[in-house]
């Protein structure tokens, strides 16, 4: 097996002085988050409470229908 040879490792100062100016604040991006409100638009029923309403309409069309036909 090779051993690394670390004293032969050289970092691009370049590559260090971009990566230290570029710190991102979260504190600042939390605030924002923090901040947001939600869409006023947002009213009226969820899509699955929607879907579960279609789903109880066509369990009762089907009961109703076997219902009438034993008659």
């Amino acid at each position: 097996m090779m051993e690394r040879d670390d004293e032969h490792f050289e970092l691009d100062e370049e590559f260090l002085a971009d990566a230290e100016a570029e710190e991102p604040d979260y504190d600042r991006l939390m605030d924002r988050v923090d901040r947001k409100k939600a869409p006023p638009g947002k009213k009226g029923k969820a899509a699955w409470s929607k879907l579960e309403d279609v789903l109880a309409e066509r369990r009762l069309k089907r009961e109703l229908e076997d219902f009438e036909n034993d008659l």
